[in-house]
Formats: C-alpha cells, sequence, structure tokens
C-alpha cells in the first residue's frame, strides 16, 4: 500500500470513527428525551442517519487535506464541517420522506443546527483529536516500524526573537511530523541547555541500533542523558561514542547502506573509526567526506524520497561522492526531512525546491520555521527519526 493511499484511508477511517460516535452520542441523548422507547429510538437513529454520513464525507475531507497541522484550525474546520453536514443531510432525509424542495424544507433544515443538531455539530468537533487525531496518525503509519519522532521543545536563547512565535511555530512543525504518521515522543525540556532543540546531533539511528553521539562542543554533552533515556524507551539496542571521539549527529547523512560521514570541527577521526564499527555490524559501509569548515554536513545534503540527495547547486565539491544528486537553487532547500514514502518535510523559506519536490510528484509538507531558523534550526536538526 502506497503512503499516499495510507493516509487517504486513514483519514476516511477517522472521520468514519468520529461522526459515528457523535451520531451515536446524539441519537441516545435525543432518544431519552424524547421518551426512551424503541420507538422513539428507532426514529431518532433514522433521523440523524444522513447528516452523519454526509458529515463523515466531509471530515474525511477535511483530515485528508488539514492533516491535524495546526489542531485549533482542525476543530474549528470540524465544526463548520458538522454544521454543514448536518443542514445537508436533514434536508436530504426531508426530501427522501416526499417534501418538495421549497423555502420551507430549507429554513427547517438551516434551523436543525440549533438543539440536537448543535448538540451533534459539537460532538464531532469535540472527537476530532481525541479521537480522529489518534486514529488518522496510527492508521497511516501502519506497516512502517516504529515510527517515532524524539523532539525536544526549544529552550532560552541569547538571540533577538519573538519567543512567542517560535515556540509556536515549533508547535506547528511537530504536528506536522505528526500528521505524517509519526508517533511524537518529547524528550524533557533543558532550559540550561539552549541548544537542546538540536535533538538530531546527539543521536544517530541506524537500523537497529540508537548511537548516542559524542558531540564535540564539551557544552552540550549535558543533553545526552535525556535523548538516551527516550530512545532506551524505543526499544533500540544502544550504542555509544566515547571520548576521546567525537561525533555530532548533524555531521550524518545515511542513504540505503551507506552512511556517510562528515569530518569538521564537530566530529574527529577516532568518532569516525567508532562509528564504523558500530555500523558494520548493521551491514552497512561508512564514507567519511574529508575534513572541512562546514558547520555540518547535515546543513548541505539531505536524503530524498527516491534516494536522491539534495545539494548546493554551487560550493559543495563534494557532491561527487553522492551517486545521484539534486542541486537545489536556495540554501534551506538542501535541509529538508524526508518523513517516509512519498513525503518530504520543506521550510517555508525554500519555495522553489518546494515547487520542485511538488513537480516530481511527491507529497510537500510545507512548515513555517522562520523565527526558529534565526537560531540555525532547520526541520532536520530539530528531529529524530526511528523507522
Amino acid at each position: 500500500m502506497t503512503p499516499s493511499i495510507r493516509r487517504t484511508l486513514a483519514a476516511v477511517v477517522a472521520a468514519v470513527l468520529v461522526a459515528g460516535a457523535a451520531y451515536l452520542a446524539t441519537t441516545v441523548l435525543y432518544a431519552a428525551a424524547s421518551g426512551g422507547t424503541p420507538a422513539a429510538l428507532g426514529a431518532t437513529f433514522a433521523y440523524f442517519a444522513l447528516p452523519a454520513v454526509v458529515t463523515a464525507v466531509l471530515l474525511a475531507i477535511l483530515i485528508a487535506v488539514e492533516r491535524f497541522r495546526r489542531p485549533w484550525l482542525t476543530v474549528l474546520l470540524g465544526l463548520l464541517a458538522a454544521a454543514l453536514g448536518n443542514d445537508l443531510g436533514t434536508a436530504l432525509t426531508l426530501l427522501l420522506q416526499g417534501n418538495p424542495i421549497s423555502g420551507a424544507v430549507l429554513a427547517y433544515a438551516a434551523e436543525s443546527a440549533l438543539g440536537y443538531g448543535a448538540l451533534f455539530e459539537g460532538a464531532a468537533a469535540a472527537l476530532l483529536i481525541p479521537i480522529g487525531r489518534t486514529v488518522q496518525r496510527r492508521f497511516a503509519g501502519s506497516g512502517a516500524g516504529r515510527r517515532i519522532a524524539l523532539v525536544r521543545s526549544p529552550s532560552r536563547t541569547e538571540a533577538v526573537v519573538d519567543d512567542e512565535l517560535l515556540v509556536r511555530q515549533w508547535r506547528d512543525y511537530v504536528a506536522a511530523i505528526e500528521a505524517a504518521g509519526w508517533q511524537v515522543r518529547e524528550v524533557p525540556a533543558d532550559p540550561e541547555q539552549p541548544d537542546a532543540l538540536f535533538v538530531e546531533d546527539i543521536a544517530v539511528v541506524v537500523g537497529s541500533t540508537a548511537v548516542v553521539c559524542h558531540p564535540g562542543e564539551e557544552r552540550r554533552r549535558a543533553e545526552i542523558p535525556a535523548v538516551r533515556d527516550a530512545l532506551a524507551g524505543a526499544g533500540l539496542r544502544l550504542a555509544a561514542i566515547e571520548w576521546p571521539g567525537t561525533l555530532d549527529g548533524g555531521d550524518v547523512v545515511q542513504l540505503g547502506a551507506t552512511v556517510y560521514v562528515g569530518r569538521g570541527p564537530h566530529t574527529n577521526a577516532e568518532g569516525v573509526r567508532q562509528l564504523r564499527t558500530i555500523v558494520a555490524a548493521q551491514g552497512r559501509q561508512l564514507l567519511a567526506l574529508p575534513a572541512s569548515k562546514r558547520p555540518r554536513l547535515g546543513t548541505v545534503v539531505s536524503p530524498l524520497p527516491d534516494g536522491t540527495v539534495a545539494v548546493p547547486a554551487r560550493g559543495f565539491a563534494e557532491a561527487a561522492l553522492f551517486d545521484r544528486v539534486r542541486p537545489m537553487p536556495e540554501a534551506a532547500g538542501t535541509r529538508v526531512l524526508a518523513l517516509g514514502g512519498d513525503t518530504v518535510l520543506v521550510p517555508a523559506s525554500a519555495p522553489e525546491t518546494a515547487r520542485r519536490f511538488t513537480d516530481l510528484g511527491w507529497h510537500v509538507v510545507v512548515v513555517d520555521i522562520s523565527e526558529l531558523e534565526k537560531i540555525d534550526a532547520s526541520v532536520r536538526r530539530m528531529a529524530v527519526l526511528v523507522p
């Protein structure tokens, strides 16, 4: 089953369960208020049946498009979809009962949005997050292994940023990963570590092994324990880079059976040697790139859904070491996150990259992380994916 088909089925299943639960709750309460007799219950079930069906269709479309990227907006749109579904379903019910199309019929359908109709609409909107998002996320990710995404919320920063906007963008980023079928696990925040947000730098997942890195920056080694504990809870075998080796996860790029490592300020030769031993046990080979002044290899190279890699259009001599590359016109276009299948997360600062990926038939999810980018964040650095 392709990821796009799985996402569509997930949206349908989530919508049916949400509309069905709202339908049952509303009909039982309405029938109880009408006397609680079998006749009242049967009549109530019949009356609300079409509104529930129409609402389920509208909710499926909403979930497939919005995919819970912004929960508050999804709930608001869900309420509108349920109101429209209730009105259309009521009108269809009246027409099937032999009532001609008239202003009175339409007015009655519109009035149905009040009273117990409002109860149905409110129930559907309220159930979207606890039922709809959970079902959609798990169903969309079925058959894809663990599909856990480790993230860590922003800590204090010395940069001049809008703190409220920064946190809101981070939450939207996390919601986008969840909507793609990943189970998000948040590593406890550390207010004393301003770079703890960049969880990718602390760990690398190679097959069934989680490699806990030993960052070249000494101050960042305090971030290790919390990330290591989170990885242990994911059911992975743990390995660690030990001093005098240093390894930054941001210097590691995986492509099929090859693990590329960039030598540089954060990763030394001993760290590369230790990682080579670890990945060899997983049946993979390691290719080290020559030492460079680049910040991290992951800032200029990102794996893509088709096995190619995004690289800078100019100024990246090591591009020849990769079999198939896609030069990107924007710097942010080389810092994207492949989320499995044909889905790729792209920052809003790389619109041309997003357009090119869309032209390739991929499912492109665009997130605005402009405030996060002011502190050197990217969609790659803020997550560790455990497939």
